[in-house]
């Protein structure tokens, strides 16, 4: 990811993003397939007691804090760059995202062993970024397979 930092601005902007090619998709399905989600429930539980009554513990959901699909927009290619490669390449783009989104699923399964009251989920899509029948497809189902992990008891934080 390259960033870009104003001299007069006091912070950075993202200015490029890595996957753009077929081979940058296939390279980023790699790096999802052999990331390794680390089950912390009891540390996160001992943190949330140590905390007691004084404040909310929240876990953020994804691997990224944002669906697969959001991440694919904001952090690995943009939006004008996915657009294209769901049109020259779509299986590819697919078959990466499916994998993305499994990942993201698997850290809903282990969060949904936590004791957290409700969990943090960063997903911020709007048409601005994305047409409806992007959201539709890509990230609602996402969303929705995320809620089923938590039961009614538990909020999900959007």
């Amino acid at each position: 990811m390259e960033y870009t930092r104003p001299g007069i601005a006091q912070t950075g902007f993202l200015t490029g993003h890595p996957v753009k090619t077929e081979e940058d998709f296939k390279v980023l399905q790699y790096i999802y397939e052999n990331t390794v989600i680390e089950y912390t429930v009891a540390e996160f539980d001992a943190a949330s007691k140590a905390l007691g009554e004084d404040g909310l513990h929240l876990p953020i959901l994804g691997v990224r804090g944002k669906t697969a699909f959001q991440s694919l927009v904001e952090h690995w290619c943009g939006t004008e760059d996915l657009v294209y490669a769901l049109a020259d390449f779509p299986e590819v783009v697919e078959e990466c995202l499916s994998v993305m989104q499994e990942k993201d699923m698997e850290t809903a399964r282990i969060l949904a062993k936590s004791s957290a009251e409700g969990f943090i989920f960063w997903e911020d899509s709007s048409t601005t970024n994305i047409s409806p029948s992007l959201f539709s497809k890509y990230t609602a189902p996402e969303v929705e397979g995320q809620k089923i992990h938590f039961g009614e008891q538990r909020q999900l934080y959007a």
